[in-house]
C-alpha cells in the first residue's frame, strides 16, 4: 500500500508526473503553447505511446486541437494517435504478418544465394578435397529442395 504524501496521494503523483512527461516531449517536439497542453487525465494517457517521439506528439495533439478542441475526449486522442502511428510505420510494417515473413523469407534466400555463389566463384575452391559424405549430403539436400517458382499474380 503507497503512502499519501504531502502532494496528495500517489495516483494523482502519478498522473502529475505523466502529465510533465508528454509537456516536456511536446516542447521538444516544438509545440510551445504551454496554456493548451493536455489537460486531462484521458488525454495524458492516450498520447503516451508517442513520448519518445516528440514530433510525432506535437502533430498528434495539433490535430487533437484542431478537430476536437483542448476538451478532446481519450477516445478522440486516441484514434488521432492510433491514425498517426499507423501513417509512420514503414511499408514493411504494414503487411498482414504472412506477407512479412514471406518477405523475410526471400531477403534470407536472396542473401544465401549470393553467398553460394560468391563461394563458388572462388578460383580456388577445393571441392576435390571435400570428403564424400558430405558431397553425398549436399547432393540429397539440393534434391530434397523444393524448386524456386515465381509469383504469377
Amino acid at each position: 500500500m503507497h503512502e499519501q504524501g504531502s502532494g496528495g496521494n500517489w495516483k494523482e503523483i502519478q498522473a502529475a508526473s505523466r502529465l510533465g512527461e508528454i509537456r516536456n516531449a511536446l516542447r521538444d517536439g516544438g509545440f510551445d503553447d504551454l496554456a493548451r497542453t493536455p489537460s486531462h487525465n484521458a488525454q495524458v494517457r492516450e498520447l503516451r505511446p508517442l513520448r519518445y517521439e516528440p514530433n510525432a506528439l506535437a502533430t498528434a495533439w495539433r490535430q487533437v486541437l484542431d478537430r476536437h478542441g483542448p476538451e478532446a475526449t481519450g477516445v478522440q486522442v486516441r484514434a488521432i494517435v492510433r491514425a498517426l502511428r499507423e501513417e509512420m510505420k514503414s511499408p514493411e510494417e504494414r503487411l498482414p504478418e504472412a506477407l512479412r515473413d514471406l518477405n523475410l523469407a526471400l531477403r534470407h534466400v536472396g542473401y544465401y544465394a549470393d553467398e553460394i555463389a560468391a563461394l563458388l566463384d572462388e578460383d580456388d575452391l577445393p571441392l576435390g578435397d571435400a570428403p564424400t559424405a558430405f558431397i553425398d549430403e549436399w547432393r540429397s539436400q539440393a534434391v530434397r529442395a523444393p524448386p524456386i517458382t515465381t509469383c504469377t499474380r
